[in-house]
């Protein structure tokens, strides 16, 4: 759901569905270099923060451009945003920034 908002308001998104999804990412990302920076947005959780790093690390060792999203408008994750704050979710998106 949370890819989804993103795209919703505009944005471009992936989904993992999970943590173990991270070693996957890094290696569709290692075989086709993102044309532009990563935004890394995962929940505020306990497995998202695990998800983080172990994203953060790899693309720090394949020498990927990509910032840290933590903060979702003061909700856990971007559905959340998207459902209680959608207006200023559309706006963070629209200005280039993220939710």
């Amino acid at each position: 759901m949370d890819a989804m908002s993103i795209i919703e308001v505009g944005g471009e998104a992936v989904a993992l569905g999970s943590v173990t999804g991270a070693k996957r990412f890094l290696k569709c990302v290692e075989n086709q270099k993102p044309k532009g920076n990563l935004i890394l947005a995962f929940d505020t959780d306990i497995s998202g923060k695990i998800c983080t790093k172990v994203i953060s690390d790899g693309l720090t060792e394949l020498g990927i451009p990509f910032r840290v999203i933590s903060s979702f408008l003061g909700c856990h994750d971007s559905n959340e945003a998207l459902c209680k704050k959608r207006k200023e979710a559309e706006n963070y998106e629209r200005t280039g920034n993220s939710i």
